[in-house]
């Protein structure tokens, strides 16, 4: 696969990744919410927090999702390797530690609020567990990409 299909079918997965959480977050976790809340309604108070929550933690991964895809144009530029997709992927890792820290604070919080059913909970830490290994491939990927953008300017520099 050439560098430009790459690019292209990498943008085409940060675009359905785009779609999948306009989706989750505008129709899926809202229908819930109120299906829940008609359910349980000792439990009705906690849908507006629960709901701005998800949405906050939906925007920071919206966030990392189009530095990702700056990421993928520059790729089809032939510029894999700058200080800029390094600096990008860095600016990644700290969108995803922090909305770990703030799902985890959040599973703690809810918790400690009310009573969940073990799925849940399972499925919340599984989220917590997901950003701590999202957050250190991007450190690593930035760590590298830096590196690698520094030989390719000392080579640069190389006649």
């Amino acid at each position: 696969m050439k560098q430009k299909e790459l690019s292209i079918l990498l943008r085409a997965v940060v675009v359905l990744c785009w779609c999948g959480c306009a989706l989750v977050g505008g129709l899926i976790v809202p229908a819930m919410a109120w299906e829940t809340a008609k359910l349980n309604p000792e439990l009705a108070y906690l849908k507006w927090p629960c709901l701005v929550f998800f949405w906050c933690a939906l925007a920071v991964v919206v966030a990392a999702l189009v530095h990702a895809y700056r990421i993928f144009a520059d790729i089809g530029r032939d510029r894999s390797f700058t200080a800029e997709n390094a600096r990008r992927l860095r600016l990644i890792s700290h969108l995803a530690l922090g909305d770990t820290l703030a799902w985890f604070v959040g599973t703690v919080a809810l918790a400690a609020l009310a009573p969940m059913h073990p799925m849940f909970l399972f499925v919340m830490l599984a989220v917590v567990v997901g950003g701590v290994a999202v957050t250190v491939a991007a450190s690593v990927l930035s760590h590298l990409t830096l590196k690698a953008a520094d030989l390719q300017d000392e080579n640069d520099l190389t006649i």
